[in-house]
């Protein structure tokens, strides 16, 4: 029995309520309920995007790698590489010999016809870009060559890992630059964390020649063990194209310099060739110097003539120096061929004197694909003990140890050393260093990354 009041009020059940009309209720009491109810939404749209944000790196870290691993293409490799070297041409080549398909990204296109080399091959413009389009390759393996003066690419790499991540180093910082040269270019020193990253966190390394031992050890860093010796090797003898030598007819000699050397105005007296060249053109020996393409395009860009001046006027008063412009990559060992010496010495421990920009151990870790070319082309070559590869070149009878002592009269010892039997012995060497018959090691090294 309900009874009701005129005040508004009523009992039920012996309980009293209040009848408040809508009319009566507080405007702001509604917007209150208006504005908990939309924050609701709100708080609730946010979770699921979280959720949503959680479920999508899951997947990339998770997921895709199952699938991709499960459904890999086990003879495909990504190269990454911003500034492709001849070493990627290389490699790609022998490794699409023998069945595996290369698919190369680059940054900067290199002095040679990709076509010829790679699969496929696409020009990314930043590291989200390149790793947009090496996802789209069901791979488990992206082989990444660094660039010396940038790490952005490898170091991103290894910190976002597609799958499995291998590191090419040209050139490492710690243990082999000097301190003074870190001192000076405080850029290059601001690369050292990245560099740390990237040897703690890489699945594995493809070394051309140990300068990551001297760097790991130096600065203390973890490196995982999952490394292959792999240097610059000769392309295989079928792929090379020889020229009849100059001297071939007569008792002249000439001598070869390619690809980076030290540049006196430039401020490298350490590793310039002027007081190298002069005293070999006094004794009537040809010297020819091909400068890297970097130099004109790069490095010297628009003032190559001022930066190179002391050469140009040596050649425009020596008949026996010359001064070659660069040749594509397809055509080096057939131009070079013509010569009878190539050379790869430093000026400051051919003086005893100290190295501005690198450490002692450079010279002694530290490989150039130099000695690659001079071998492809068929030439023995002018170095010095100490040097990376030396000591073993040596006990084929192929190396000139060049010194302080032999620099002033060292026309007799080349010419000794211009016989038929001294080239036969290049050649016994070139096949043995080919690339063709040292890809399989490396497929080992990619197999096993693979099977782990």
């Amino acid at each position: 029995m309900v009874e009701q009041k005129k005040s508004g009020k009523f009992q039920l059940m012996g309980l009293e309520y209040t009848i408040f009309p809508l009319r009566t209720l507080p405007t702001r009491s509604i917007m209150a309920v208006f504005y908990a109810g939309r924050d609701f939404i709100r708080y609730i749209k946010r979770i699921f995007q979280k959720i949503n944000c959680e479920l999508r790196i899951w997947y990339y870290r998770t997921i895709r790698p199952l699938i991709i691993y499960l459904f890999r293409n086990q003879h495909r490799i990504v190269f990454i590489s911003d500034r492709p070297k001849v070493r990627e041409a290389k490699i790609g080549f022998a490794l699409s010999r023998v069945g595996w398909e290369v698919i190369l990204l680059y940054k900067f296109l290199p002095n040679y016809d990709l076509d010829q080399y790679f699969a496929s091959h696409h020009k990314y413009i930043n590291f989200e870009h390149s790793f947009r389009l090496a996802r789209k390759y069901k791979t488990a393996l992206y082989h990444v060559f660094t660039d010396a003066s940038d790490y952005t690419t490898a170091y991103n790499y290894c910190l976002y890992k597609p799958r499995y991540v291998i590191v090419d180093f040209i050139d490492t910082i710690v243990g082999i630059l000097s301190d003074g040269y870190l001192n000076r270019e405080t850029w290059r020193k601001n690369l050292i964390p990245q560099e740390k990253f990237i040897i703690e966190n890489a699945d594995g390394f493809c070394c051309r020649d140990l300068q990551i031992q001297v760097t790991s050890r130096e600065g203390g860093y973890q490196r995982k063990k999952r490394t292959i010796l792999f240097p610059e090797y000769c392309w295989d003898p079928d792929q090379l194209k020889l020229s009849p030598r100059i001297s071939a007819s007569d008792d002249s000699i000439h001598v070869v310099l390619i690809g980076h050397f030290g540049i006196e105005k430039a401020g490298c007296y350490d590793t310039g060739y002027l007081d190298i060249i002069r005293p070999m053109l006094e004794q009537k020996i040809h010297f020819h110097i091909y400068p890297h393409q970097d130099y004109y395009d790069v490095y010297y860009k628009d003032r190559f003539d001022e930066i190179l001046e002391d050469y140009i006027n040596l050649e425009k008063g020596n008949p026996y120096f010359h001064i070659h412009t660069p040749v594509r990559v397809e055509s080096i060992t057939e131009e070079i061929s013509r010569y009878d010496f190539g050379i790869h010495v430093v000026r400051a421990h051919l003086f005893d004197e100290e190295l501005r920009d690198y450490k002692i151990t450079a010279r002694k870790v530290g490989g150039s694909s130099r000695i690659a070319d001079y071998l492809e082309a068929g030439l023995p070559i002018i170095s010095q003990s100490g040097q990376y590869y030396f000591q073993y070149l040596t006990r084929f009878g192929i190396m000139l140890n060049l010194t302080n002592k032999n620099l002033n009269s060292i026309k007799p010892e080349l010419a000794a050393m211009k016989s038929a039997a001294t080239h036969n012995q290049v050649q016994e060497v070139r096949e043995k260093m080919s690339i063709g018959n040292q890809v399989e090691r490396l497929i080992t090294f990619y197999q096993s990354m693979i099977n782990n």
